[in-house]
């Protein structure tokens, strides 16, 4: 007789959170080489869950939910948790080296190429080396910049720009692909 194998710990974590294990089910995802657990209608969940989940699961497998709206409702919450996460690294790491209080602060208005120039300055990067307007309202890196190894800027830069509100200017921070550069070269 073969024993079946043991419950994965996850399933267990997230039937801990609630969810009802008939519902639960975890493959191996040969494009994503991670295991996903996927959750079918039948496990419930909803949104005052979600926190649990993301605890139970993070670092450790990708989600899938067969309820589209809940699968919606968990990649926002997720967005926002993520996005509270890294300004808090940014804003801990900053202040570690004192930058904190130094952080540039833009006036609307401000003209876009002064908020690329001051942030560049800001991290001891020359104005113009390493922030670009990719349309009228994306800023993003210069692929050059990014070369391997990375700046010691870099960190800097980046911590930057996840806590400078470009939002109030009309603007976004974005990467590009180098797909989508490499198209965009040729034509």
């Amino acid at each position: 007789m073969i024993d079946a194998p043991p419950e994965a710990p996850v399933i267990q974590d997230l039937v801990r959170c609630g969810l009802d294990r008939a519902g639960l089910s975890i493959s191996f995802d040969d494009e994503l080489q991670s295991s996903v657990v996927t959750i079918a209608r039948k496990a419930g969940g909803n949104a005052s869950e979600f926190t649990c989940v993301r605890s139970a699961v993070w670092g450790k497998v990708d989600l899938a939910f067969e309820d589209e709206k809940l699968a919606g409702d968990y990649r926002s919450f997720e967005a926002e948790v993520g996005l509270a996460e890294v300004r808090w690294q940014a804003r801990h790491s900053l202040a570690e080296r004192g930058m904190l209080e130094k952080l540039p602060d833009f006036a609307v208005g401000t003209p876009t190429d002064k908020i690329m120039q001051d942030i560049e300055q800001f991290c001891s990067i020359e104005p113009g080396e390493a922030l670009v307007l990719y349309s009228s309202t994306l800023i993003t890196l210069r692929p050059d910049f990014l070369k391997i190894p990375v700046r010691p800027e870099f960190e800097c830069l980046m911590q930057t720009l996840m806590l400078v509100d470009f939002e109030k200017h009309g603007l976004s921070f974005g990467l590009i692909g180098n797909e989508m550069l490499a198209k965009e070269e040729k034509e």
